[in-house]
């Protein structure tokens, strides 16, 4: 019975060890969280670099595309449950080419974002309105909202500036943070960002790399599928990227990212045009 004892005890003795060891490998459990407070400002500047390929009548066509955006964000006030109020400013657009030479009239435009802890847009606001003072300024500029099936440049203006166009490149860049305290080697995932160009969901896996006093190192992974919400495009792919968050502040400081898709355009065909997409993001967020 003694010698069973023993082993027994050495055996639970291994266990809890291993128990132990396992359970501080990652180091402790911290919460990651935006951290903004009435009065404070930050500013979001966002690039992207795009290659689109595509074969058109037996032709095969390539197209470069970069676009740059700078928003001002100035936190109004914080709700009960985190959630903060920030108004935001247009501070620059370099617009695509399917509306150049319209960019200036969106500079100095305004809007609300209702942002939660874990950077979801919970509401826009006034963003009604914004198109409104666009359609003054822009002749030919379509009258309704829900412009599916752009083709002018003053469509593509008023699409450009919808909730769902507005509301993306907030999310991709704020829409990081975990749910539940995390350490290193946790992953968690976020929950789908509509993007309105490709017509597609894209979702994110991260995983903490390490976690410093002063810079939080977070890598991803993600996969974006159709959403099916416009007639005629197709697309899905995946790529990667990382981030680096100042926890103290709870500010994301950096993300980068790279991504390929491929899928089908007929919506100025009737017939479908295979169409691929390989590009860069990048976003800086600076305190002001």
């Amino acid at each position: 019975m003694n010698r069973i004892s023993r082993r027994f005890g050495t055996a639970l003795t291994v266990v809890l060890l291993a128990v132990a060891l396992a359970g501080c490998g990652g180091g402790p459990k911290r919460q990651l969280r935006m951290n903004l407070p009435p009065g404070s400002s930050f500013e979001l500047t966002t690039r992207s670099d795009n290659l689109l390929e595509s074969e058109i009548g037996g032709e095969d066509l390539s197209m470069s595309i970069r676009t740059e955006a700078r928003l001002l964000f100035r936190i109004a006030s914080v709700y009960e449950n985190g959630d903060v109020l920030a108004n935001v400013t247009i501070r620059k657009v370099e617009p695509s080419f399917l509306w150049a030479g319209l960019g200036h009239v969106v500079e100095g435009e305004e809007f609300g974002a209702r942002i939660s802890p874990i950077g979801a847009v919970v509401d826009l606001v006034g963003t009604g309105e914004l198109r409104d003072r666009l359609r003054a300024k822009v002749p030919g500029a379509p009258a309704r909202d829900d412009v599916d099936l752009a083709r002018t440049p003053e469509e593509h203006l008023i699409m450009a500036m919808s909730d769902d166009s507005l509301r993306a490149p907030i999310e991709l860049a704020l829409r990081v943070w975990p749910a539940v305290p995390v350490s290193r080697g946790d992953t968690w995932e976020s929950e789908p960002v509509y993007e309105v160009e490709t017509d597609t969901y894209t979702t994110r896996k991260f995983t903490l790399k390490a976690w410093e006093p002063t810079l939080v190192t977070v890598s991803f992974e993600s996969t974006s599928v159709p959403a099916q919400r416009r007639k005629g495009i197709s697309f899905s792919g995946t790529g990667k990227g990382e981030l680096r968050i100042a926890p103290v502040e709870g500010l994301v400081k950096s993300l980068q990212s790279s991504s390929a898709m491929t899928g089908t355009n007929n919506v100025d065909d009737p017939n479908s045009i295979k169409m691929s997409r390989t590009g860069s993001y990048h976003a800086d967020i600076v305190p002001r």
